[in-house]
């Protein structure tokens, strides 16, 4: 289970993390590699096998100058992190780095950025996403976008163009795939007969993305992502049925959700006889690992005597970007507070 209910369909599913791809696959297995460069037309060996860097890890290369240029979207790095004043502030701090941030809101990120792209808020666009029950949901852009507001996805795709596969790709990849020589890596993204071959006709009138590029971008993408994971267990309805519901849960096969992943008769996957068939390793039986305690590597002494745990509250999500702008959601929880225990001294409290 995730720390959010939207990061399991939003983030993990869709391969967004360094270590993953598209339908809960991973880089480091070869199967899996050989699969996303099939569905990508990638040559062999495109994907390696090591993964990129980690979130933390990012803060880190940034802070010793090993990444120099970094983008962020739909985060607020600079409030929500660990240890933000020695790992994340020196290497936003760094004149060598270039930082973009894409925000609607002055985020502590977007101030501290060197540059800030305006970004569409989610009803001025077109998407899907998904949470922790495994359900799939779409919408459809509702309201036309504020000033020179783009989405995070028009903003990918225009700086696609501005890139050809030899400014990207080493020449031994270049050699083993002579017909993306040339081309940028839009054409090779988007424009690539699969993602842009839905008219834009098919999309609705209210709908930036699509009418600025020419086709449904929304369709081509998704459908392109859905191939990843039918056949595999992790089948997704066609994107327009999306539309059409209130949400199903994957697998989805012959239109049908699946209530109770690995159990027979809810699960098409689940064997005939088997009762519950975890499929996804050779025996069907689920991997359960029980591991020793193993203690933190800092505990309370003399000097710190306090635990410290983090939490959530109910009236706000995350840093608050969009929730602390709701009066009332505001008016009920207007400050940040660490709550302690009724007997702790009143000398032990302190302010800043």
């Amino acid at each position: 289970m995730t720390g959010q209910p939207s990061a399991c369909g939003t983030a993990r599913e869709v391969g967004t993390f360094a270590h993953r791809l598209p339908a809960d696959m991973v880089v480091a297995n070869p199967k899996h590699r050989a699969i996303a460069e099939k569905e990508w037309k990638l040559p062999e060996g495109t994907i390696p096998p090591k993964p990129g860097f980690h979130a933390v890890l990012q803060d880190r290369m940034l802070k010793d100058g090993v990444l120099n240029c970094y983008w962020v979207q739909c985060n607020n790095n600079m409030q929500a992190g660990p240890n933000i004043n020695e790992e994340r502030l020196p290497g936003y701090r760094n004149p060598e780095n270039f930082i973009v941030v894409s925000d609607p809101y002055p985020t502590a990120t977007a101030q501290a950025a060197d540059l800030v792209l305006p970004t569409a808020m989610w009803i001025e666009k077109e998407g899907a996403y998904g949470n922790a029950e495994r359900r799939t949901q779409a919408w459809y852009q509702q309201v036309e976008t504020v000033g020179e507001a783009k989405s995070d996805l028009w903003q990918v795709m225009e700086f696609s163009k501005r890139f050809k596969m030899e400014d990207v790709w080493p020449e031994e990849l270049l050699a083993k795939a002579p017909e993306y020589r040339g081309k940028t890596m839009y054409d090779m993204l988007f424009k690539n007969g699969q993602v842009d071959k839905y008219p834009i006709e098919e999309a609705r009138e209210l709908n930036d993305d699509a009418h600025h590029f020419g086709y449904y971008v929304q369709k081509g993408l998704f459908e392109e992502y859905a191939a990843f994971g039918r056949g595999h267990g992790h089948d997704l309805a066609p994107y327009d049925v999306y539309h059409q519901v209130r949400g199903l849960r994957w697998p989805v096969v012959d239109g049908k959700e699946t209530l109770w992943r690995y159990k027979e008769g809810s699960d098409p996957y689940a064997k005939a006889g088997s009762g519950w068939d975890f499929y996804g390793k050779p025996d069907g039986k689920a991997l359960i690992i029980s591991a020793p305690y193993e203690a933190p590597p800092e505990v309370p002494d003399e000097e710190f005597d306090l635990w410290l745990c983090t939490g959530r509250v109910l009236e706000h999500w995350h840093t608050g970007t969009m929730t602390r702008r709701v009066p009332e959601l505001y008016k009920a929880v207007p400050d940040a507070v660490c709550y302690m225990h009724q007997k702790m001294p009143s000398s032990r409290c302190t302010s800043r």
